[in-house]
Parts: C-alpha cells; structure tokens; sequence
C-alpha cells in the first residue's frame, strides 16, 4: 500500500478520520489536499527548508 497521503480521498463534507501527524511526515507532495468543505480545507504541504510557498 502506498504512504499516508495517497490513500486519503476527498470526500468532501463527509467525516473522515486519518493520522495527520503521519500522513505529514510521509508526504513528498508540494501540495496535497486531504480534505475540502464548504469553508474549510486541510492542506499538506513539504517545503524545502528556507523555502516558501510565494505569494
């Protein structure tokens, strides 16, 4: 099975449980978006150190 990030789905407003704190530190991803509502989205981002994510 693939790391954390790849097997959360988009489910929109449906709950859904994951391990954050895993999933953050086994995403390789720039950006991944784990989960959107209609307000709200959680977003894992990997950012190189002294990096940033521009304007």
């Amino acid at each position: 099975m693939g790391i954390t990030a790849d097997r959360i789905k988009d489910i929109g407003p449906k709950p859904q449980s994951f391990d954050i704190e895993t999933a953050t530190k086994e995403n390789t991803n720039y950006r991944s978006v784990v989960w959107s509502g209609r307000y709200l989205q959680v977003t894992l981002m990997s950012i190189p150190i002294d990096g940033d994510i521009g304007l």
